[in-house]
């Protein structure tokens, strides 16, 4: 007992940090509750058919990466694999374009959408509410041309897409503003959009007066709202990672405190002392 009570403190910090670093390389999936507001948004790219359009609204800076990253990848991966689904990327953030850029990259190769004809990547207005206005009454007159510089007009898919009226679903990944106010003021009030939110945990207290209304139809909370869409995807990445990496240090603390307070009470020489 009394071994245990004068544990090397660098033995600890060696397993804290294997117990970290362990589930970071190889996800294990450690089994966690689905949120009511994760499962929504699952279900709403789901129920996406053919012919329907999902916009993609990337406003955070490299600030929210953590958390939103792999909101954002999980979700794309998703929604490129729906079939005859059309995605329009925009921002309204000015490094909103880099994430919408990084995550069709790395999807490259993983799906059949076609650039014109199943998905465009608009890029950058500025303006903040006053651009996603713009953006929900008229998207060729916000966004003349796309992110490479082709002419709005000469897009396949976006010549019967002119509105937020012809959306089917509209989701943001946003850490601010211009963020979910924003966009329920201008997209969901007035043009009655399905709206869905990907956001960091900060933000989601400001945010459920919007879900408790029916305004915001489902929104994912933080990392962990990430790693539960994985698991619905039943394809851990980055966030399962991350959410068994934080399980696994959790329960290596808790392990030696009940061990530190079983070799405690269990010393012969404690009531001596």
């Amino acid at each position: 007992m009394k071994a245990l009570q004068n544990v090397d403190r660098r033995i600890i910090y060696l397993l804290v940090f294997l117990a970290l670093a362990i589930p970071m390389l190889q996800p294990i999936g450690l089994p966690f509750g689905i949120n009511e507001s994760s499962q929504k948004v699952y279900d709403l790219v789901d129920a996406l058919k053919p012919g329907d359009v999902l916009v993609l609204s990337f406003d955070y800076s490299p600030s929210g990466q953590a958390q939103l990253d792999p909101q954002a990848r999980a979700v794309m991966k998703h929604a490129y694999s729906k079939e005859g689904v059309k995605i329009i990327n925009v921002a309204f953030w000015a490094s909103g374009p880099l994430f919408a850029d990084k995550f069709l990259g790395e999807m490259e190769g993983t799906h059949d959408k076609v650039y014109g004809d199943d998905y465009v990547s608009l890029g950058y207005v500025a303006g903040g509410e006053t651009a996603i206005s713009a953006f929900g009454k008229d998207m060729h007159l916000a966004y003349p041309r796309d992110r490479h510089g082709n002419s709005i007009a000469d897009i396949p898919m976006m010549k019967n897409i002119k509105s937020a009226a012809d959306v089917d679903l509209m989701i943001s990944f946003g850490t601010g503003t211009p963020g979910t106010p924003e966009h329920v003021r201008q997209i969901v009030t007035v043009y009655g959009t399905p709206f869905a939110v990907c956001m960091n945990s900060v933000s989601v207290a400001g945010n459920i007066p919007y879900y408790n209304a029916g305004q915001m139809k489902g929104y994912l909370n933080g990392l962990r709202g990430a790693a539960e869409y994985e698991m619905m995807m039943k394809e851990p990445g980055s966030a399962t990672a991350s959410m068994d990496s934080l399980s696994f240090s959790h329960l290596t603390v808790i392990i030696f405190i009940l061990i530190g307070n079983i070799a405690y009470f269990a010393d012969p020489d404690r009531k001596k002392k």
